[in-house]
């Protein structure tokens, strides 16, 4: 027996006596395209654009003053969905840094002055002294520092720690010696363990370690930084050094000493000084290059210049654009 599965088991009809509807004038849910007659949408107008000439510069002073900016704050500050892309462009070409969040204080120069503040900072921390970065950026940042010569990368302990430049650091050239004499003292240390009333004299363990460690300082000799930063009224800024730098050139060399750069700007940090003359260096108005590698100047003098590639000292800066 075939069913119709329009009819029940008794053959009625089981569609006879329903009403269908159809769906109400702007039913939610219902477009009323689809519906014969209804209104169209009203389409939404797009809110004025604003004078971004005026903003932007208020924008990059509240970037700089928080240290970050989002994009939800800028857009509560006025600017629609449609200018933010620029307003964003216009930010970064303020000297802000773009980030995931909107834009920020460049990270390079937040670490710095982090590092100008503590002179030492953990990497594990160095996420929580800035903002707008995550600790693998801070970490990826600390690493291109250090190999730009800008800050020293150190293991101490368990723990690696980023440090000025200017920090009493063994030399990476000689990690590999002392790995070999450290050997060679775990040695002897443990053949004078194994029997009695045997130890080492002192003055082998100087003659090991003697020329790998850097002579500590001379009592009275006067600090490499000079009087302390505190004698400054204001942070160093780069024009200030740029000063310097014009009136330390030498006439026979047509430069600067840096060592007399430093000594001219006297009560400011080593570590601020080395990143102004960078900073110059970027800008194009100072050339910095390496010592001869003659040992023509003392260890005091090299301490004093900023460290180049290939273990070398930036000891010379020259006046870009300009008669010396």
């Amino acid at each position: 027996m075939t069913i119709n599965p329009r009819r029940d088991r008794h053959g009625r009809n089981r569609l006879a006596g329903l009403t269908v509807r159809a769906p109400a004038r702007d039913t939610p849910g219902v477009p009323t395209k689809a519906i014969p007659g209804g209104r169209a949408p009203r389409p939404r107008k797009a809110p004025p654009a604003v004078d971004l000439d005026a903003l932007v510069p208020q924008l990059a002073g509240r970037a700089r003053a928080a240290g970050v900016l989002k994009a939800p704050e800028i857009k509560k500050a006025g600017v629609p969905a449609a200018q933010l892309g620029e307003a964003l462009r216009r930010l970064a070409g303020e000297g802000l840094e773009p980030c995931k969040a909107g834009v920020r204080v460049p990270l390079e120069d937040q670490i710095a002055g982090a590092l100008e503040a503590r002179r030492m900072v953990r990497l594990a921390d160095l996420a929580r002294l800035v903002v707008g970065a995550t600790a693998k950026e801070c970490a990826a940042m600390a690493a291109a520092l250090a190999e730009d010569g800008q800050a020293v990368l150190l293991v101490r302990g368990t723990a690696e720690v980023l440090a000025v430049t200017d920090v009493a650091a063994l030399p990476r050239a000689r990690l590999e010696a002392l790995a070999r004499a450290a050997k060679q003292l775990a040695s002897l240390a443990l053949r004078a363990r194994k029997r009695p009333h045997r130890t080492l004299l002192l003055d082998d363990l100087r003659e090991q370690l003697g020329d790998l460690l850097p002579a500590a300082a001379s009592p009275g000799r006067a600090p490499v930084e000079g009087p302390p930063a505190a004698t400054r009224p204001s942070p160093l800024r780069d024009d200030e050094v740029h000063a310097a730098v014009r009136r330390s050139v030498r006439p026979d060399q047509g430069m600067a000493f840096v060592p007399d750069v430093v000594r001219a700007l006297a009560g400011a940090p080593l570590a601020a000084i080395h990143r102004a003359l960078r900073s110059l260096s970027r800008d194009g108005l100072v050339e910095l290059r390496p010592e001869s590698g003659l040992g023509l100047y003392s260890d005091e003098e090299m301490a004093l210049c900023p460290p180049g590639p290939q273990g070398t000292r930036l000891s010379w800066a020259r006046l870009l654009g300009e008669a010396p």
